[in-house]
């Protein structure tokens, strides 16, 4: 199932794969995305997709921010997988 919803970004930090020595120069380090959901809840999302990282790093998101996330959501060995898609401006 696939869904779309607006969130408050909060932060984006960037961390350092455990294997970055073996990795080439663009896939050593991922990304995480905190964000507040419409109840205040804080949400955070592993970001490897180079695309994806490339595209929110090219919108220049400011503490706060009202983005519009799609979402993956599957359910698969007794648990929920949820898949950051894309993030717009909102």
């Amino acid at each position: 199932m696939e869904l779309q919803d607006y969130f408050k970004f909060l932060k984006l930090e960037q961390i350092k794969r455990k294997n970055a020595e073996e990795l080439p120069e663009g896939e050593k380090y991922f990304y995480t995305i905190h964000l507040l959901d419409y109840d205040n809840n804080p949400c955070r999302f592993f970001i490897f997709n180079k695309d994806l990282i490339d595209k929110i790093l090219n919108l220049k998101l400011v503490g706060l921010q009202d983005v519009q996330c799609h979402l993956s959501v599957k359910y698969s060995s007794d648990a929920w997988r949820v898949n950051l898609l894309d993030v717009k401006v909102a």
